[in-house]
């Protein structure tokens, strides 16, 4: 009986070490299927890269190309403009014009004007590379007119330039805590510059501008907000100006200590002796 009893257990123990080897093999496929499947995601990446890299390759090729068909077109401009300052040194090949004599009687007619033409002594219209550009596509409008089929001739650009009142954009920040793996992870909004407020850096920064470099009332400006659709408070105006004047100060005590305390000091680029 005691044999008996031991060899009962000796089979339970094998069988749950039997299990436990099961529960391991299962665990160390599951494992080897998300690294599998990492493995092709990382692969699936590599290829894109590897692609991008084609790409900026054949860029670089004909940036390349470019640089030397203008280093050759300016070396032989550089050559036309030596040939012809040696021509107009030379005074053998000068020549001078004969002058004609206008009559008195023969006066140029002024040209009517015309709404085409240019005025500010031809000057060029300045292009603004600076600004936000919207592409317009017009294409004609008869109903005889298929667009499919047509071969287009020519585009011709008209610039316009447009104008949009200043914006306030209301933004809703939604804030998602999650529990993953008995951990709690927890998010928080962007801090703004006053405590408890829910104004940004950059709406402070337009009261500022308005007040101080474009010296602008407070009542004036809460009314522009009015009128481009932003229900603006004068007390929140007040406040908000009151107390970003006293961050500043803090901040201008802070950059005083500091550059007083600085044994490297320079001020519009003249060095301190």
């Amino acid at each position: 009986m005691y044999f008996c009893g031991m060899k009962e257990e000796r089979i339970t123990y094998l069988e749950q070490q039997l299990k436990l080897s099961m529960e391991r093999e299962r665990a160390q496929f599951e494992q080897n299927g998300l690294l599998s499947a990492q493995i092709v995601q990382l692969n699936q990446q590599l290829n894109l890269l590897t692609i991008q890299t084609g790409e900026l390759t054949q860029t670089i090729a004909s940036l390349q190309e470019a640089l030397l068909q203008k280093n050759k077109d300016v070396s032989s401009l550089s050559g036309k403009n030596r040939g012809l300052a040696k021509l107009l040194n030379n005074s053998s090949e000068k020549q001078t014009p004969e002058e004609t004599e206008v009559p008195p009687d023969n006066v140029q007619e002024k040209k009517p004007f015309s709404a085409k033409e240019r005025g500010n002594n031809g000057a060029k219209r300045k292009i603004h590379i600076n600004l936000e550009e919207e592409i317009v596509d017009i294409w004609p409008q008869d109903p005889e007119f298929d667009r499919e089929k047509a071969s287009e001739l020519k585009v011709v650009e008209s610039i316009r330039y447009a104008y949009l009142p200043s914006r306030v954009i209301k933004k809703i920040i939604r804030q998602h805590n999650c529990v993953f793996n008995n951990k709690l992870y927890t998010v928080s909004a962007p801090r703004t510059p006053l405590m408890n407020s829910n104004y940004e850096a950059s709406f402070i920064a337009g009261l500022l501008q308005f007040k101080y470099t474009y010296s602008m009332p407070v009542e004036r400006i809460v009314k522009l907000f009015n009128e481009n659709g932003f229900e603006l408070e004068k007390a929140t105006a007040h406040s908000l100006i009151s107390k970003t004047a006293a961050l500043l100060e803090c901040f201008d005590d802070v950059l005083r200590k500091a550059i007083h305390t600085d044994p490297y000091i320079r001020m519009d680029e003249t060095y301190h002796q």
